[in-house]
C-alpha cells in the first residue's frame, strides 16, 4: 500500500510540475527571449527546464514504484500458491 501511495504522491508532483512548467514557460518567455537553459544568468531561463527535469523524475519514479509494487504482489502470490 505504501508503494502505491508514494506512486500516486509522485504523479500528483509531476502533474503540479507540467503546470509549473507551462506557467514559467509563458512568463519567462519575454524576458529570456524564447531561450531556455540550465545555465543562464536569470533564474526565471532555467525555470521551464527545472521543472520539465522534476517531472520526467517524477513520473519514472512513480513507474518504478509500481512496477516494484506489481513485482511483490507476484512474488507474495507465488508463495502463497505454493503453500
Amino acid at each position: 500500500m505504501l508503494y502505491l501511495i508514494a506512486a500516486l504522491t509522485l504523479l500528483l508532483v509531476a502533474a503540479w510540475s507540467a503546470l509549473w512548467m507551462l506557467s514559467s514557460y509563458s512568463m519567462a518567455f519575454a524576458d529570456c527571449q524564447g531561450s531556455f537553459s540550465l545555465f543562464a544568468e536569470q533564474f526565471r531561463c532555467r525555470q521551464p527546464q527545472l521543472t520539465v527535469i522534476l517531472g520526467v523524475s517524477s513520473l519514472l519514479l512513480a513507474a518504478l514504484l509500481l512496477a516494484l509494487r506489481a513485482c511483490i504482489r507476484s512474488q507474495v502470490g507465488r508463495v502463497e500458491r505454493s503453500e
